[in-house]
């Protein structure tokens, strides 16, 4: 009898624990913006620091290549119309893959005491109309992704070479780079720690 009462009383307090955290999560929700939800919440360690504390993470951009963009897009990835070679572009992107110097790709005037990053990948693809950009790495400077894939779209245009993305990276110069994209279609989808 007395196991018995033992497991049952482990049981109740994993089930507490457990209706503890969701009702944590609740109280957060409700107080952040309608469009943003808690999917889980866990306790962290007393050192834990949200942004420091990262070993990679995923960036997501979205474009969308039609004439015309629809109406629940427009806020979510940039606007590009006119054709687009995405074997170029996703060509190009996988030459970001591995640990370089990204300085071409930093917001004018960045400050960060080093720009070399690693990214694990650096992948494109299309799905109909939309041009999903999917990057992960160990770090990220400011306006990076949003660089990058304004280099992207200048290759897939047709305006540079492929090749041209490895000369931007060595360079190190931010004004060979492409323009900066759009706000609209960046999207952080993943961190990752330890």
């Amino acid at each position: 009898m007395g196991q018995s009462f033992q497991r049952q009383h482990e049981g109740c307090r994993a089930r507490s624990a457990c209706l503890q955290r969701r009702r944590s999560a609740i109280r957060i929700e409700r107080r952040l913006p309608p469009d943003v939800r808690v999917l889980s919440a866990a306790e962290a360690p007393p050192a834990f620091h949200a942004r420091f504390g990262a070993r990679a993470k995923t960036y997501r951009y979205r474009i969308w290549n039609a004439d015309v963009i629809s109406p629940f897009e427009r806020r979510y990835a940039w606007h590009v119309v006119g054709p687009l070679d995405v074997a170029s572009m996703d060509a190009a992107a996988r030459l970001l893959e591995g640990r370089h110097d990204f300085a071409a790709f930093r917001a004018a005037g960045g400050t960060t005491r080093t720009t070399t990053r690693t990214m694990a990948a650096s992948r494109l693809e299309r799905r109909d109309r939309l041009i999903v950009y999917e990057i992960t790495g160990d770090g990220f400077l400011r306006y990076m992704v949003r660089a990058i894939v304004g280099t992207l779209v200048e290759i897939g245009c047709g305006r540079r070479p492929v090749a041209w993305m490895g000369e931007v990276l060595a360079s190190r110069d931010r004004a060979r780079a492409g323009p900066t994209a759009s706000p609209e279609g960046l999207f952080l989808v993943r961190v990752d720690y330890e």
